[in-house]
């Protein structure tokens, strides 16, 4: 009996010492655990600060002293700096630094840096050549630790960390502290964390930066191609206006001096021989006349007009214009579609021209030789916009003419049918209205469409 009391004793004892070292071992992992969840919500914290801080900046200064600032800040580190590789891929240069009794992060542009090693040289350098982080604990037991004689601060230890995103390595970020064996890189996982987060940030940087030099480019190379086809096209026109001009002056100028030999060596007045030469002088000079209107019509201002006009009374009194400066023919103008009823705020007048342009151009075409006598005139409304679609029957236009149709004085006219610039002031009047003209044309009719916005 008594021995089975002390078999008792012994075997409760036992079980107690193990439910206490049980206890021990789970306090331990709890308290392991608890600090390892008051690490991660640190570095969590850290983080995330870090992301809002310079992942979404496109400013590289900003980014480069906000990420020095908040390692000081959370780390505990005493000195925090931060080399950028140079453009060339040769060199580090020192960027970015800050030190605990500091209040603000100093930064350095690549001109004024007080600091640049190369690519090899010293531990960042080398951290650099190997893209691997380097832990000194001592830099006076270091054989490549290199001290500058104008340095801020006393290194004793020394962490540094490659930078680097998918293009390669971007810097180095350096940790240091005045004592030896500092234990600075503690926060080794969350340094790391920082460093890609940074390496994200300024490969975005870059990117923006080679995206607005690109664009620079292309505005540059537009600028010049633009200015180029404005010189082509000034060119061009400079000639068409030389030549259109030049051959009525010719004649002007050699009927005059008929004239004059005439009155000089002939007493006798041939009534009937000046009536004609005066009649070849003055249509020379209305020729002259036309090209200079053509010319003034391309190059004037249309104002804005904010009222509003009934588009059947624009197309109709167009058509009565067009009729009344001489066009009658045997080649009807049909005039149709339910945009007729709309208003338009526009330039009356210059709608107008470019119908009458246009109407000019049907009735010539179909002179030429034509499938049906007549030329329809339809306005459809389309949303918010006007459509005016202008179609004769002739025998169309040819590929090779169809290009050149908009260009100034291009004409398959007769020579002293008009100057050619009845498409090319139609072209840049609905332009300057906001709109857009273009042509469809085969060997069964021409249309020249206008849009106008209403």
């Amino acid at each position: 009996m008594v021995e089975d009391k002390k078999e008792n004793s012994q075997l409760l004892r036992e079980r107690l010492k193990t439910a206490l070292r049980e206890r021990k071992i789970y306090s331990e992992a709890l308290s392991e655990s608890n600090s390892r969840f008051n690490t991660i919500i640190k570095e969590m914290s850290i983080l995330r600060r870090t992301t809002e801080a310079i992942s979404a900046s496109i400013n590289k200064r900003s980014v480069c002293e906000s990420l020095v600032e908040i390692i000081i800040q959370e780390t505990g580190t005493e000195n925090c700096s931060l080399m950028l590789l140079s453009s060339d891929r040769q060199h580090l240069v020192l960027t970015s630094a800050m030190t605990q009794t500091e209040s603000k992060p100093i930064y350095f542009s690549a001109e004024n840096s007080p600091r640049i090693m190369r690519v090899g040289e010293g531990i960042a350098g080398n951290v650099a050549l190997h893209n691997v982080d380097n832990f000194v604990a001592d830099t006076g037991n270091s054989d490549i630790f290199i001290r500058f004689p104008d340095g801020r601060q006393n290194i004793n230890s020394l962490y540094c960390l490659p930078i680097s995103g998918k293009q390669g390595l971007l810097g180095v970020l350096n940790l240091s502290h005045p004592y030896s064996g500092t234990m600075l890189r503690e926060n080794k996982r969350i340094l790391e964390m920082i460093t890609k987060e940074t390496a994200l940030a300024l490969s975005n940087i870059q990117i923006f930066y080679d995206i607005r030099e690109f664009t620079g480019k292309l505005e540059q190379a537009d600028s010049d191609s633009a200015l180029s086809a404005k010189m082509t096209a000034l060119t061009d026109l400079a000639g068409g206006l030389a030549h259109e001009i030049n051959n009525p002056v010719a004649i002007i100028h050699g009927n005059a001096e008929k004239l004059l030999e005439k009155i000089d060596h002939d007493n006798t007045a041939d009534v009937e021989f000046i009536k004609e030469t005066m009649h070849t002088i003055i249509e020379s000079s209305e020729r002259c006349s036309s090209v200079i209107k053509s010319i003034l019509d391309f190059a004037s201002p249309i104002p804005r007009s904010k009222k509003q006009y009934p588009v059947s009374k624009i197309v109709y009194s167009s058509v009565d214009r067009f009729m009344s400066n001489g066009h009658k023919s045997e080649i009807k103008i049909s005039v149709n579609g339910n945009g007729l009823e709309t208003n338009i705020s526009t330039s009356p007048s210059h709608l107008s021209q470019v119908l009458i342009n246009l109407l000019d151009n049907a009735i010539e075409a179909s002179k030429q030789g034509t499938k049906r006598e007549e030329v329809e005139l339809a306005v459809e409304r389309e949303d918010k916009n006007i459509v005016f679609s202008i179609t004769d029957y002739g025998n169309g236009i040819s590929k090779e003419n169809f290009t050149k149709i908009f260009d100034p004085f291009f004409t398959t006219k007769e020579p002293d049918k008009g100057p050619g610039m009845g498409l090319t002031i139609s072209y840049l009047i609905t332009k300057k209205l906001g709109g857009n003209i273009f042509a469809n044309s085969d060997t069964e009719k021409t249309t020249f469409t206008v849009s106008l916005p209403l």
